[in-house]
């Protein structure tokens, strides 16, 4: 049924209702309400003075912003560097393309492009904010909030980001974890992007040292053991689901750490981030079969008839010949901000010649969706909602 037909059959029963009663035959029924959002429909809000007791992200991160939106993606957004300048050219003949305004960016989640970043011709650059993902550094995207089914609105870069990265129904944000000084800046030293306050409150719940980088000192922790400590409670499923009303609507409140469970969770957060980045070793283990074929250019749309679902597997159709197979289903089936990336990957790649380099890219990201739902199971075990 199109959505047309949807909406005319909705209005239809709407009507009907209207016309069978009245104000005074309506059961209705009482709306609790609440600051500051006076919602409209029920929400359960029980767990309200348990979650506040958390700081909030972007209260943690003194310098953030949604990622950037160029208007123009297909311009200024590409592939690798010979279709940017042929990009860049078509749309303007007579420009200068210049190779030290690439940079690189995470587009979607595990799919890294290069794009042009010029700030005349993209319209939202942002670039106050994005020029500390220039360098070395760590980003946290979040969506602030979701319409999508489930709150799985985060993931995390070392590159600038696009606005629905992370959060396809509403947009994410950008939030770097070490600011860098600019040209007229007196030092070269980048510092951590934190709300000292809330880092001085973590410092006494652990009985730790705060230092800007990390050391070997047992006594002390670093802006990445609290980025990795973070990253690991907004992949606990008991969290997602008993706060999921909150984190529909706002940016996520994470509770202070314990120093009881403190490093466990910053090394399954650790885990985690090696994964989405697709550093860690492991993902070079080759888990999918590709059939042989001379045709390997992406000619099906990636619908659900291209998916042949074999038990715990699939089997996915490119073309009418070849095929990848022995996909774990829950790697398949996985969502991250809205997307499904086995799927979304490969369906932003129609058309194209899937090369050699490109399957073993496709294999990390389904051993890194594998990985990633068995290691929020083991967050689970540690952490206490």
């Amino acid at each position: 049924m199109s959505i047309t037909a949807i909406c005319m059959e909705k209005e239809s029963l709407n009507m009907i209702f209207l016309n069978d009663n009245s104000l005074k035959n309506i059961t209705w029924n009482k709306l609790e309400y609440s600051e500051p959002n006076y919602f409209f429909v029920p929400k359960d809000f029980d767990d309200r003075k348990k979650y506040e007791e958390g700081f909030k992200i972007d209260d943690l991160f003194s310098v953030k912003a949604a990622g950037i939106k160029t208007h123009r993606d297909k311009v200024v957004i590409a592939f690798n560097k010979y279709e940017l300048e042929k990009q860049i050219n078509f749309f303007n003949a007579g420009i200068i393309f210049e190779e030290n305004k690439i940079k690189n960016i995470c587009y979607r989640p595990f799919d890294n492009r290069i794009v042009y970043f010029d700030t005349a011709l993209i319209e939202r650059h942002r670039k106050e904010q994005m020029m500390h993902s220039f360098y070395d550094n760590f980003a946290l995207l979040s969506g602030r909030q979701t319409k999508n089914i489930g709150q799985t609105h985060f993931f995390i870069t070392n590159y600038i980001s696009e606005m629905k990265t992370s959060e396809s129904s509403t947009g994410s944000y950008h939030f770097p974890l070490y600011l860098y000084p600019d040209e007229n800046s007196l030092t070269t030293e980048r510092t951590p992007n934190l709300n000292l306050e809330i880092v001085k409150e973590i410092e006494e719940r652990l009985g730790l040292t705060f230092v800007n980088e990390k050391t070997e000192a047992k006594e002390s922790f670093a802006p990445i053991d609290i980025l990795d400590y973070i990253y690991a409670v907004l992949h606990s499923p008991s969290y997602r689901e008993k706060y999921k009303e909150f984190l529909k609507i706002d940016f996520p409140r994470v509770p202070y750490p314990q120093a009881e469970t403190f490093w466990e969770l910053v090394k399954l957060g650790s885990e985690l981030r090696s994964y989405h980045l697709l550093e860690n070793p492991k993902v070079y283990e080759i888990v999918i079969a590709l059939n042989e074929s001379e045709n390997n250019i992406i000619e099906r749309k990636i619908t659900k008839k291209d998916a042949e679902i074999e038990g715990d597997f699939v089997k996915l159709w490119l073309n009418d010949k070849q095929y990848i197979d022995k996909i774990p289903l829950v790697a398949w089936e996985f969502y991250i901000g809205g997307y499904q990336p086995a799927q979304k990957w490969l369906k932003d790649r129609a058309g194209r010649e899937m090369r050699e380099e490109d399957y073993e890219h496709y294999n990390k990201i389904i051993v890194a969706l594998t990985k990633t739902n068995e290691i929020m199971q083991l967050i689970d075990e540690v952490f206490e909602v």
